[in-house]
């Protein structure tokens, strides 16, 4: 959908309540309003509209009513990094146990840029981040966009190990960047989240259609055997008790690496009341569905 995502843009074919709207800025004008209808449209470099609107804001008196302390009891009431998953020895993975040994694996200067899909959400729950540490896509880029572009980080950064956590879909559309990193000895590390899945699309057409999947199940290769077939180091994790002692080695040492990390399609997001609430906003009632029975179940396991 151009520059605004498909769940924005699926607010487009619904019917909305009186009084609601959509703005838009981007820095491409053409863009403006050409995906949905809008009550107001800003063409122009978005960094700077944000900035002139918190000035206007400033200037009229406007003044959020939200205390720190607001914020602080917001954050505590959220269980991120934690939950009985990020102990699971069950295999396939699960994603939570991923992200905890990452997080003690990673040397102290090291990068994170995540790719765009399941792995993305799972990193906001599981990873920790430092300040300036983490790179994501946050739901507007393309799938593939992480696997890539993590070219361009670790030239930005030189000689600092980069990790990039990817899915298999999107290693297969970008993962010759491989090559690259071999061709400049770049430190770089991809985690490949195999689960035969384009998992994102999946879960979304199991909401959205009610389990009625479409081109959203692939085979994929070996992602250790790709590595070595371009001259970088590959490495497979299918069982818990490889993960820390393969990771002590993906990170370390010259050049770039590839760890093939077979995880759970099944291991779901939970799922929020508010966040239901907001997509029937949307026209999409997806409050009568397994999957999203499932996910909420996985919301009260984690209370």
């Amino acid at each position: 959908g151009g520059s605004t995502p498909e769940t924005c843009c699926h607010v487009c074919y619904v019917a909305r309540t009186a009084g609601s709207g959509m703005v838009q800025s981007d820095s491409g004008t053409d863009e403006v309003g050409r995906i949905c209808p809008l009550v107001l449209g800003v063409g122009g470099e978005v960094g700077a509209t944000v900035k002139q609107l918190h000035t206007e804001l400033t200037a009229a008196g406007y003044r959020a009513d939200v205390s720190q302390a607001v914020l602080d009891d917001l954050k505590k009431s959220t269980e991120h990094f934690a939950g009985v998953q990020v102990s699971s020895d069950s295999s396939p993975l699960k994603p939570q146990r991923f992200f905890h040994e990452l997080q003690q694996a990673m040397p102290e200067d090291s990068l994170l840029q995540v790719d765009i899909g399941q792995n993305f959400f799972w990193s906001l729950r599981g990873f920790a981040s430092r300040q300036g540490q983490f790179y994501g896509t946050w739901g507007t880029q393309s799938m593939g966009v992480g696997a890539a572009g993590v070219i361009g980080l670790s030239v930005a950064r030189p000689g600092v190990r980069t990790v990039c956590v990817c899915g298999d879909g999107s290693m297969q559309m970008n993962g010759a960047e491989v090559a690259t990193a071999v061709n400049y000895g770049l430190p770089i590390t991809w985690v490949v989240f195999v689960d035969g899945r384009l998992n994102m699309d999946y879960l979304l057409q199991g909401l959205m259609y009610g389990e009625r999947y479409v081109d959203t199940t692939m085979e994929s290769p070996d992602f250790s055997a790709w590595a070595e077939a371009f001259g970088a180091r590959g490495y497979s994790v299918s069982s818990p008790s490889e993960l820390r002692p393969t990771l002590g080695a993906a990170l370390s040492g010259n050049g770039p690496a590839v760890v093939d990390l077979k995880v759970d399609p099944d291991e779901i997001l939970p799922i929020k009341p508010r966040a239901l609430l907001m997509a029937k906003k949307m026209g999409l009632d997806i409050t009568d569905t397994p999957v999203t029975s499932r996910a909420f179940r996985k919301l009260l396991d984690e209370k």
